[in-house]
């Protein structure tokens, strides 16, 4: 398998099964995996904003859902160190308490 295939089935993978951030995607395949920046960048263009957002709705709704108390600070930090960027993660949040 090429470097690009691999990467891209990794961040697609990632994104959409475990709702990781597109930070968290980015620092395993250029870390863990060895790949190049350029490579890297563009599997994460592939996935797309539109699915990155419902993959931190989903960890917003995960986080959500094991806690008793709402803290919308502790559920936007759990979602940056999942990788997600500040907005997103402030959007999931909103969304998944107005759910």
């Amino acid at each position: 398998m090429d470097a690009a295939r691999f990467a891209n089935a990794f961040a697609s993978d990632q994104i959409r099964l475990k709702n990781w951030g597109p930070s968290k995607v980015y620092a395993a395949l250029r870390q863990v995996h060895g790949l190049a920046g350029t490579l890297a960048s563009e599997a994460l263009a592939e996935v797309g904003e539109d699915e990155v957002n419902e993959a931190a709705f989903r960890s917003a709704k995960s986080w959500l859902r094991v806690r008793s108390e709402i803290d919308q600070q502790k559920a936007i930090a759990a979602l940056l160190r999942k990788g997600f960027s500040f907005e997103s993660a402030s959007r999931a949040v909103q969304a998944a308490i107005a759910d």
